[in-house]
């Protein structure tokens, strides 16, 4: 009787035990899971703000290096631009001077129209170079 006693609160000790530790276990697991998921969250949230802040730093520095490519585009205009609006003037002088042979104003245009293809070529040139610098910054 009391072996059978004995072997009865052995065997109520072990389940209990055993539904304390399984419950404590499964409680334990569960906030084991709980901080590992708070955790991936922070460092999801971590990585989302570095990639922002990496994002906004790398538009700044873009837009920085495009407004120098355009004060240099502008720079390298310039003289085009004063040269064809010279050639400009001169095409309208030609036309308008009344004392040139017929013969001579022919030369002169086409001499002059020459000059106005061969800058407006530069300028398209020129355009295109600094289209290719602006369209390998993403623009």
């Amino acid at each position: 009787m009391k072996r059978c006693l004995g072997l009865a609160l052995a065997l109520c000790l072990s389940v209990s035990s055993v539904f304390a530790a399984s419950s404590f276990g499964s409680a334990f697991k569960n906030a084991v899971k709980s901080d590992i998921n708070a955790v991936k969250d922070a460092a999801k949230q971590d990585i989302q703000a570095q990639k922002a802040a990496a994002q906004k730093q790398k538009q700044e520095q873009n837009k920085a290096k495009k407004n120098e490519i355009e004060k240099e585009r502008k720079e390298a205009l310039a003289p085009v631009e004063a040269d064809i609006k010279a050639v400009e003037k001169n095409i309208k002088d030609v036309n308008n001077d009344k004392t040139m042979l017929q013969t001579q104003k022919t030369i002169k245009l086409r001499a002059y129209e020459r000059q106005l293809q061969s800058l407006n070529t530069r300028k398209t040139n020129i355009n295109k170079i600094y289209d290719a610098k602006l369209k390998a910054l993403g623009y």
